[in-house]
């Protein structure tokens, strides 16, 4: 006894030191202790003291916790007979909590659960009528009084079962038992809710409970008409503070079901009920009676969600009304007086609601989109209004706190989606509002940057759907170009001028007034940002039009293309939108007014070439290669250029001094190589077989800086200049030979498969894959020897441990597979090698549990059963017997399933590779379960 009353004490103290020692060791000591006690034999006791009613609540807290820990891990391993016993015990604590401590009952019952989960029909056949049955019992000892606790504790229990049901991890064979004993609470809880509807209770802490039970049980219900009763109380409580939140859960429940589709009289019922009480709801919004009003924007939006359709009628009157008095409701809502998300958050939610709205309307088909666009477009309209004003930012003297901020920047996101949407359906006059707003705006004696920028950003968000059809925007621009001076209004501004970038790309009159004012903008700190954005979606859009302004956009943009001070990413999108212009002039301007561009940058990279390369020069010449890596991305040729120097191929050959540079005399910089290997990869796939006149130097140097430094961006350069000239028969000779090489200056690291030489490795393998997939002929030539070479580096490199180089071997293999049929030294090639990169690739499935590296094995043998799969059979059923690929221990009607398993696929990689991946696990859980397998090295 005095053991037990040590231990005791112990547990207490260890489970105060959990809720109150701030030391982690000791919390630490603590939960370590109270672990060992969960698993000790005298634990019963232990737990049944800790919940003794004399026991402080935090510790009946956690021994419930223990408790229901130790059901889930150790029910199994009870006896029959002690299971009986612990569910009395079970039932009989948890009434007893339900009279006297609200929080252990609650536990108690999540403990219960626990059981109830766990036991089977046989060991609990009838758990919710027991937990009925001693809950009725406590209470009837309790007297009349305790008759509305009864029922919360009932509901209680019967809303803890589904909740817990949710995480719950159901024992094999309990689904069903569960299943029935749900329908049979749902029965319970129904009958609850017609009995309280029938005696006009009013509790509305009872009703809470009844809806919140009821919600999470509908889904058992397939007629709606038996809870109509109660979807029409629900809808009642929706008013009430305290209810609004369990009725909403409950009516979101209903509207949810499969079910609800079939009653859509139902529908209209809830819509016409709140368009009903619309006065109601605005004076409980007035009144900041919250939890009521958001239930009206949780229901509505699930009916939005589920229903949007059948909640805009455009058949009746009454129903139209209906619709539209909760449109009015909801556009009073997102209109809620007060600065999101200071003075309000509740205007937030009915976003997704309205962006539901709108684009139910903007996708109808034709037969209704015509009446639909009628009767609720004014509403579209109604509501961009209500943005204008919500959206706008607080005033100077009341700044947002970062977080506030923050949430503001979501909220605009959210609400652009609906104005985008909204856009496509009320098309100009969406644009003629808010030119009218605009000017309104402006007209006022001191005009508020913060109301101008608020419609400006709603303009921003109108102009993304904006097209050539639309005519409001010339009314729109030249009050947009008036506004008062402010460093946010500017830049919202600019962003609004880059957004009408389509349409202005359609109005060359426009354009032209257009991008001579962001000159201005672009060179202050405040919006060069957005400016060169701006800027840039004008000139990709316009630049046809813009040919003609070409020398007027050079001059005013040169100051900032070579002005260090300036940020990268502006001088960068500036380049490009020079070069979206560029590419569309005439072949003579084009060469002239291209050397305005590259001039500066060529005059850099010279200097640069002439001197040692230190850390602090390659930094500053890193933004230069970026200058560079921006302008081939929009300078695609607009002819053919096979007779004549591209300004990109020009330049490449004038910068060869640099290149050369960087790629010999830098290598040992891997920045250097690496941004100059990212500026000619772009040059050489802009101009595809125009980068001509460079090739055979730019292939020349890459093969040499290769042999000093194996960058994988010099590989990726290398397959670039390989797939853009493969096709030219003078040079396939110069191809190969550049394999061949480059496979030379390879050969230690790919054929010791050195892992640590990783990223040349893949880079390697993916190369080559790309140069396959173009031409393997070109690649292997008539080398037999090579191509065995090859063969036997994807056999030696399949076998490492790191998934993405086996993934891209194996892609090597299969290009060499698919590649095979019209090549006689590729064929002899793999008809040598072949059975033993299939035994590496069977091998490495049937030894690794890990599925990245299972994966590209499995595609190999995959494809090469479809290329020859007779071959494939006879080998795998020889396989099947080879105790180094498969333990000897497996049994034979193992490897017959294999076998069947595998040989039926043939046309679905999928489950062909799940069935490998399947006979795989069983041999290694073989190799496991015997002795282990001696490792052999496959040749």
């Amino acid at each position: 006894a005095k053991m037990a009353e040590d231990t005791l004490a112990t547990a207490v103290n260890a489970i105060n030191t959990l809720n109150y020692n701030d030391d982690p060791v000791a919390k630490k000591g603590a939960e370590q202790w109270l672990s060992r006690c969960l698993v000790a034999a005298e634990s019963w006791d232990l737990i049944w003291n800790l919940l003794d009613q004399t026991q402080p609540t935090e510790v009946r807290f956690y021994a419930c916790i223990m408790l229901k820990n130790k059901l889930r891990r150790q029910w199994i391993t009870f006896e029959d007979e002690f299971k009986n016993q612990l569910i009395g015990e079970l039932l009989k604590r948890t009434a007893n909590a339900a009279i006297t401590d609200r929080v252990i009952f609650t536990k108690m019952a999540a403990v219960v659960m626990q059981a109830v989960f766990r036991a089977t029909s046989e060991e609990w056949p009838n758990p919710i009528d027991d937990l009925d049955s001693a809950l009725l019992g406590a209470y009837e000892q309790a007297g009349e009084s305790a008759e509305l606790t009864f029922h919360l504790r009932r509901l209680e229990m019967y809303k803890l079962l589904a909740e817990e049901l949710k995480d719950a991890h159901l024992v094999k064979g309990q689904s069903h038992h569960i299943s029935h004993q749900r329908a049979l609470t749902y029965a319970k809880v129904l009958e609850m809710a017609n009995q309280l509807l029938q005696a006009g209770n009013q509790d509305a802490s009872l009703f809470s409970l009844v809806f919140s039970a009821l919600a999470e049980y509908i889904d058992f219900e397939n007629d709606l008409t038996n809870v109509a009763p109660h979807i029409q109380a629900s809808l009642q409580y929706l008013a009430i503070d305290d209810v609004a939140e369990a009725a909403a859960d409950f009516l979101m429940a209903v509207l949810s079901t499969d079910a609800a589709t079939k009653f859509p009289t139902l529908l209209q019922a809830v819509a016409s009920y709140i368009s009903q009480q619309s006065a109601e709801f605005r004076q409980a919004l007035a009144n900041e009676q919250a939890e009521s009003v958001r239930g009206v924007c949780r229901v509505a939006t699930t009916l939005g969600e589920y229903h949007m359709n059948d909640l805009l009628p455009v058949d009746t009157e009454a129903n139209i009304a209906a619709a539209n008095g909760l449109l009015d409701l909801l556009l009073a809502v997102a209109g809620c007086p007060g600065q999101y998300p200071i003075d309000e958050d509740i205007s937030a939610m009915t976003a997704r609601f309205w962006c539901q709205f709108v684009d139910t309307i903007a996708s109808a088909d034709m037969e209704l989109s015509e009446p639909l666009h009628r009767i609720y477009g004014p509403k579209i309209l109604q509501l961009v209004d209500v943005l204008c004003y919500k959206l706008t930012l607080p005033s100077d003297d009341q700044p947002f706190g970062k977080d506030d901020e923050s949430e503001f920047v979501s909220y605009r996101s959210e609400w652009t989606e609906v104005i985008l949407y909204g856009t496509s359906v009320v098309k100009d006059d969406i644009v003629e509002l808010l030119t009218q707003q605009l000017r309104t705006a402006m007209a006022q004696p001191q005009p508020s940057w913060q109301t101008c920028e608020s419609i400006v950003y709603c303009a921003g968000a109108v102009a993304q759907a904006v097209d050539s059809g639309f005519d409001s925007p010339v009314s729109f621009l030249p009050v947009l170009l008036s506004l008062p001076k402010h460093p946010v209004l500017d830049k919202q501004s600019v962003i609004c001028v880059g957004n009408f970038a389509e349409w202005l790309g359609y109005n060359s009159e426009p354009l032209f007034e257009i991008v001579p004012l962001l000159f201005a903008p672009l060179v202050e700190a405040d919006t060069m940002g957005v400016a060169s954005e701006a800027l840039f979606q004008l000139c990709d859009v316009g630049g046809k039009a813009l040919v003609s302004a070409l020398n007027d956009l050079l001059t005013a943009v040169e100051p900032i293309l070579g002005n260090s001070d300036f940020p990268v990413a502006v001088r960068q999108r500036c380049h490009e939108a020079l070069a979206c212009v560029l590419k569309h002039a005439p072949t003579a301007e084009l060469a002239q007014q291209s050397r305005r561009l590259f001039d500066p940058l060529q005059a850099k990279l010279a200097q640069a070439s002439s001197v040692p390369m230190t850390m602090e020069g390659m930094e500053q010449l890193k933004p230069e290669l970026q200058m560079l890596q921006a302008i081939p991305l929009r300078l695609n040729p607009e002819h053919d250029y096979r007779d004549e120097l591209h300004p990109l191929a020009r330049l490449v050959m004038e910068c060869q001094p640099f290149i050369s540079h960087a790629f010999l005399q830098c290598s040992h910089f891997p920045d250097m190589v690496k941004e100059t290997s990212i500026w000619l990869l772009r040059v050489i796939r802009t101009l595809d077989n125009a980068s001509g006149p460079c090739f055979q130097f730019l292939l020349e140097v890459t093969l040499q800086s290769l042999q000093l430094n194996p960058h994988p961006m010099l590989m990726e350069l290398w397959s670039s200049l390989f797939r853009s000239h493969w096709k030219n028969e003078s040079l396939q000779s110069t191809l190969h030979q550049s394999v061949l090489q480059l496979s030379e200056t390879l050969r230690p690291i790919i054929s010791a498969g050195d892992s640590s030489a990783h990223d040349q490795i893949i880079s390697y393998f993916e190369a080559l894959g790309k140069t396959m997939r173009s031409s393997a002929r070109v690649v292997i030539g008539d080398n037999v020897d090579f191509a065995v070479t090859l063969l036997e580096w994807i056999g030696i490199n399949m076998q490492l441990p790191e998934p993405l180089i086996v993934r891209r071997a194996c892609t090597v293999l299969k290009c060499m597979f698919q590649a095979c049929s019209a090549n006689q030294p590729l064929q002899a090639a793999l008809s040598q090698q072949m059975p033993a990169l299939l035994g590496t690739s069977l091998y490495g499935i049937t030894h690794t549990a890990i599925r990245s590296l299972i994966n590209p094995l499995a595609e190999v043998l995959f494809d090469y059963y479809k290329l020859a799969p007779d071959v494939f059979i006879a080998w795998f059923e020889e396989q099947l017997r080879n105790p180094t690929i498969v333990p000897a221990a497996l049994e034979d009607h193992d490897r017959a399933v294999a076998m069947k398993s595998v040989v039926d696929t043939r046309m679905h990689s999928q489950r062909f590779i799940k069935a490998l991946e399947k006979f795989g696990q069983l041999c290694r859980q073989v190799a496991r379960d015997t002795e282990p397998v001696e490792t052999i090295v496959l040749s």
